[in-house]
């Protein structure tokens, strides 16, 4: 119950009166005016009153005490403790070395005691401040009183920090001091925790960003961040962290500078190639193999017959690959053409001294060579004919030659026997020699 000294009556008299007025008791009020004979309002409240001035309850009579200077029937006194609310209060972690303090109670007319840092209750007003606070944890406490005397048994209670030292920051990771991408990924850390982060890109206004902060759409070109930590007291890094690298968009250029010809009965191959971007590596392809590392030249061999592509690309020190790689188709055919002997005169044996052979090959564009007994291969065309043989056994050799100069490895072959022929003795007469 809240109490209010309305008006203090001063009495000559020392005999004991109790004025009954029962009608009275409880009733509302603003003054004592306001309640009937023997009674006085107290908090409001009419209350039976003994005409007695009092400093304790010493002064009153057996079944009063004393509340703002009446004697009070016990039955009309208030036990119900107060409570305490705290209105007003620093942050939880603060860099300011002094805290103001506001509170409350449910009972008005209450007055408070407060204690610091668990020390002894005093009287203390509202609001309240504390000043010359260094670094460290502190605790405030208050309660409310009522008239009656009653304290708060759950008194209110703060804890708060007082933080002048600021956060060290650091980058843990971010991208490649050279990179093809237009995005990047930073992690920031601090040596104190429950910290926030604000950042700085290419000199723009600070602005918040998280532990794990992405960058994107970056433009080509340089870029610098800078970073700092702020603890939940307020403090900032002084010397904020900053990382500096390079976007580059552009990919590089490939040119293929020498290659085997369109058409080759060789198996190996060879390609070289370079880049205007002189610090660029390549990777290559053959014939959609996938792309691998490589160096010019590069070479190839024991390749099948057929059509072949050979591609490659410049990679530059970002990453950039050419999209657009130099390609390169070629056939190797290194097969050589079938030969086909179509007639062949004379057969067998035979005292006839001249010959004739026709021949042909299932492919096109070709040429031939012919030989005799072994002899050197000669250009030749079907139909050959060979004049004046000599007697003894005779061996025809025939093959095609394709268009890049494969020859048939097993040539057409013919044998004969020539085993005498006709000499001119005299004039008119002929007869035959054997062999």
């Amino acid at each position: 119950m809240k109490v209010y000294k309305q008006f203090m009556l001063l009495i000559s008299f020392t005999s004991f009166l109790i004025v009954s007025c029962s009608g009275e008791k409880g009733r509302p009020c603003q003054t004592t005016q306001d309640c009937g004979e023997g009674f006085v309002c107290i908090a409001r409240i009419c209350v039976r009153a003994h005409e007695i001035f009092c400093t304790s309850d010493a002064d009153c009579p057996e079944g009063f005490q004393c509340v703002q200077d009446y004697c009070i029937e016990n039955e009309s006194a208030d036990t119900v403790p107060p409570f305490t609310f705290l209105d007003v209060y620093p942050p939880p972690a603060t860099s300011s070395s002094s805290a103001t303090f506001e509170f409350s109670s449910n009972e008005e007319g209450s007055r408070f005691e407060c204690r610091f840092n668990g020390g002894d209750w005093s009287p203390c007003f509202n609001p309240y401040e504390i000043t010359g606070l260094q670094e460290g944890t502190y605790t405030f406490e208050v309660r409310a009183v009522d008239a009656y005397g009653n304290a708060d048994t759950t008194p209110a209670v703060y804890t708060w920090i007082v933080d002048w030292t600021p956060p060290d920051t650091e980058i843990q990771s971010g991208p490649s001091v050279l990179t093809s991408s237009a995005d990047a990924s930073f992690t920031f850390s601090s040596s104190e925790t429950d910290v926030a982060f604000l950042c700085s890109l290419d000199q723009a206004p600070w602005t918040n960003c998280d532990m794990n902060h992405v960058f994107t759409g970056l433009s080509e070109g340089l870029h610098l961040i800078l970073v700092k930590a702020m603890d939940a007291a307020g403090n900032y890094d002084s010397s904020p962290t900053s990382y500096t690298w390079q976007v580059d968009l552009t990919p590089p250029e490939t040119s293929l500078d020498s290659f085997p010809p369109s058409i080759t009965n060789s198996r190996d191959a060879q390609f070289t190639f370079s880049s205007p971007e002189t610090t660029a590596t390549f990777e290559c392809n053959i014939d959609g193999t996938g792309w691998r590392g490589c160096t010019s030249p590069k070479s190839y061999s024991s390749l099948s017959d057929g059509q072949h592509t050979f591609q490659v690309r410049a990679v530059d020190r970002a990453g950039n690959r050419d999209p657009t790689p130099s390609s390169y188709s070629w056939v190797v055919d290194a097969t050589g053409p079938e030969t086909q002997i179509l007639t062949a005169y004379p057969s067998g044996s035979t005292y006839t001294t001249n010959a004739t052979f026709t021949f042909s090959s299932p492919e096109t564009n070709v040429t031939f060579e012919c030989r005799l007994n072994g002899g050197a291969w000669e250009p030749c065309t079907s139909p050959v004919t060979y004049d004046y043989l000599t007697i003894g056994q005779k061996i025809f050799e025939v093959r095609a030659i394709d268009s890049i100069g494969n020859p048939d490895p097993t040539p057409a072959t013919y044998s004969w026997e020539i085993t005498g022929h006709w000499v001119d003795v005299s004039a008119g007469h002929f007869f035959t020699c054997a062999v």
